[in-house]
């Protein structure tokens, strides 16, 4: 099976939804891009990706978003399209246009700030897309920047942060895997060792939340199903790895949610005038320390 023949084009699909449930993740990837320096605290804004010409005919980007009133377009592209420049110019013109009628400013147009991020191996995969533009009073070379995913080692995308690479990078094995002797399954169980380890790090050091741990483990997953869909003994033991992995932090989700909500029926009985007691008594039984529950509540213990 060709791994980009889907009917739900399933690169795109892992694309949007981590853009939809992990925005901030975006971020380091703007960074990146751009070379804008944003943190995780910044706001982020998602705009409108469908739009109709007057034909009627619709055309939908991957993502649009708006950070610090500046509005950034990516595209997700498995191939080397020749038309991509073209087809970026497209999108980013109706980005444009919504922007300004949103606004209502009728005498300035503001294009977003574009990027194709490739996501396969392809040497051929070009470093920028020019288009040059035709006005009757000149031209203007319009030009969109790209990320290749897999110039990056795992150790450039745990110091820059580019989480959202991760799913992308099964897409190194179909072409070697046509080579019966490279890579070995140890080496691909290794190298998704790494990157959960990666991961798990990231998470430990609260650059990611649990959801966003969760989220990109479940991108993985999907990739590497896909990928590996061929390949029995691959598949069976990195779904094995990724699935543990899962359910651990399934656990661990679920452990935080009932200590959210512990805290919050503590916080709770203090605001009603529970005496200190009894609620001491309800810490205990939820394993809470005397200590910890006078922290939970912003008291000082008496000595």
């Amino acid at each position: 099976m060709n791994i980009n023949q889907t009917n739900d084009n399933i690169w795109d699909r892992i694309f949007k939804t981590l853009f939809l449930e992990t925005p901030e993740l975006f971020l380091p990837l703007i960074n990146e891009a751009f070379h804008e320096s944003y943190d995780k605290t910044t706001t982020i804004t998602s705009l409108n990706n469908e739009f109709y010409n007057k034909d009627g005919s619709k055309i939908v980007s991957d993502t649009a978003l708006m950070v610090n009133h500046i509005i950034y377009h990516f595209e997700c592209q498995f191939s080397n399209d020749k038309e991509m420049a073209f087809r970026m110019f497209e999108y980013d013109f109706q980005i444009g246009l919504s922007n300004a009628k949103r606004k209502k400013c009728i005498d300035e147009f503001d294009f977003p700030k574009s990027c194709v991020v490739y996501i396969t191996t392809n040497k051929n995969n070009p470093t920028t897309l020019p288009l040059k533009i035709k006005f009757p009073n000149g031209s203007f070379l319009y030009e969109v920047p790209t990320i290749r995913i897999h110039d990056y080692s795992l150790e450039n995308i745990n110091k820059k942060k580019l989480l959202i690479f991760l799913p992308y990078l099964a897409l190194k094995y179909p072409q070697k895997l046509k080579n019966k002797n490279l890579p070995t399954k140890n080496e691909i169980i290794t190298f998704y060792q790494e990157m959960l380890n990666l991961l798990e790090t990231a998470y430990n050091d609260n650059t990611i939340t649990i959801q966003e741990y969760n989220t990109l483990l479940e991108a993985i997953k999907e990739a590497e199903q896909r990928v590996f869909n061929n390949y029995n003994d691959i598949k069976e033991e990195v779904d094995n790895m990724v699935r543990s992995t899962l359910e651990l932090k399934s656990f661990k989700l679920r452990d935080e949610a009932v200590a959210a909500n512990t805290i919050d029926m503590l916080r709770q009985m203090q605001i009603v005038g529970t005496p200190m007691s009894n609620i001491i008594a309800v810490a205990k039984l939820k394993n809470i320390s005397e200590e910890k529950l006078y922290e939970i509540l912003g008291l000082t213990k008496k000595v």
